[in-house]
């Protein structure tokens, strides 16, 4: 009944924006099937610059060595963890790399209950130091039918973090077909966008459309414009970031995924 219950749910979400919020799940789905959750709030991320350094995998081989940027002052055409080998993907839509997530439980007492997924990028190289670590957390928070829903989300913002209600979340859309929307709220995944100084996480997504040909679509422009030039769907390249990664010295970026363990400094329950 409750799968069902839940594909009725998401159609009426879907078609009839506005009416419902975000897309509710039951605490079933969190206990039995939390990838799938996980898939249900993944990020669209999107890049601004010409040519910007692109997450990557943290690890590069069988025995889990960590990528050496080498002390590179940029990244743009090369990429120095892939041994200076282009970063063609940049003019893809959809550029291949890895969503490291982390899920947790959070009871606060009161009936205040979360699930917190934390959504992580490995960038090798940061405007300022090697390795970057860049986030989101999702807030999954139970409602009085004992349903959740999106309730809000922290933005990592260069050793900052911003939070944000669901609704407040500038643009937001309900699947990779519906990537180009724009101004839309409420939806489920948020639009987020990697900027090029310092990697800072935003919702304030400038347009693809910007600086584009008279009468041309939006997605036509993705490829044209430094503005926007790329976006990834995080939901297609997920990887559990605790389970399949070593817990790693990473100099000054100390946000990776093993950061918001339990008893950790960025402790993903409390010290959000």
């Amino acid at each position: 009944m409750k799968a069902f219950g839940f594909q009725y749910l998401f159609l009426s979400a879907a078609t009839l924006t506005g009416v419902f919020a975000n897309t509710p799940l039951w605490e079933d789905s969190f206990k039995n099937d939390i990838f799938s959750v996980v898939k249900a709030s993944a990020p669209l991320w999107v890049f601004n610059s010409a040519d910007p350094c692109l997450p990557t995998a943290a690890i590069l081989n069988k025995d889990m060595n960590q990528p050496n940027p080498g002390g590179q002052k940029q990244c743009t055409t090369k990429h120095p963890a892939l041994g200076n080998e282009k970063q063609s993907q940049i003019n893809e839509i959809n550029p291949r790399f890895p969503t490291y997530y982390y899920a947790r439980k959070c009871d606060y007492g009161g009936g205040d209950v979360q699930y917190r997924i934390l959504y992580n990028m490995y960038i090798p190289r940061d405007t300022y130091h090697d390795h970057d670590w860049e986030y989101a957390v999702v807030v999954w928070k139970k409602q009085s039918n004992g349903q959740f829903i999106r309730d809000s989300i922290f933005l990592e913002q260069h050793g900052n973090r911003k939070y944000l209600k669901w609704g407040d979340i500038t643009h937001t859309v309900w699947d990779w077909n519906n990537r180009n929307a724009r101004n839309q709220r409420n939806a489920n995944h948020p639009k987020l966008q990697i900027q090029s100084s310092g990697h800072v996480l935003s919702e304030d997504v400038l347009p693809a459309s910007r600086n584009c040909p008279v009468g041309a679509h939006e997605s036509e422009c993705m490829m044209m414009n430094p503005i926007a030039r790329s976006g990834a769907w995080a939901a297609n390249w997920l990887t559990n970031g605790v389970n399949n990664l070593p817990d790693r010295n990473w100099g000054s970026a100390d946000s990776s995924p093993h950061s918001f363990q339990p008893g950790r400094h960025r402790d993903i329950c409390w010290n959000m």
